[in-house]
């Protein structure tokens, strides 16, 4: 749904009629971030297939894993993450082990107090 500048005050109308009272998704979309003079029209049209996609329950990336590397293994592809700040130590694990990587695990703690190392008890849990 496109709306026009003179329509933008019903957005919020638009979303909860569409999403919460009919529960339809719907992709609302303003006229003017579709034609803004600073906006490439296809990196803006490309975004919003993206969020219409998620929207219908799809995956918005695959990587697909080289046969040639890991010959019938299951290979776990994963990150961590840490950082130290004046909250504290905030640690970050995501991974995902389906074969397209297209869904994963997640877990996070944020404001670790005195502690610099990353909580491998979490990590035990995951496996």
């Amino acid at each position: 749904m496109l709306l026009h500048p003179n329509e933008e005050r019903h957005y919020g109308k638009f979303k909860k009629l569409f999403f919460e009272d009919i529960g339809v998704p719907c992709q609302i979309i303003r006229l003017k971030t579709m034609c803004s003079k600073n906006k490439n029209a296809l990196s803006c049209a490309s975004k919003i297939l993206l969020q219409i996609n998620a929207k219908l329950g799809n995956p918005l990336w695959e990587v697909k894993r080289s046969a040639r590397l890991f010959p019938g293994k299951r290979v776990m592809c994963g990150a961590i993450s840490t950082s130290t700040g004046k909250g504290g130590t905030s640690f970050g694990f995501v991974g995902s082990i389906n074969e397209k990587c297209t869904q994963f695990y997640s877990e996070c703690d944020i404001g670790i107090k005195r502690r610099e190392k990353i909580p491998t008890g979490k990590l035990s849990k995951i496996f």
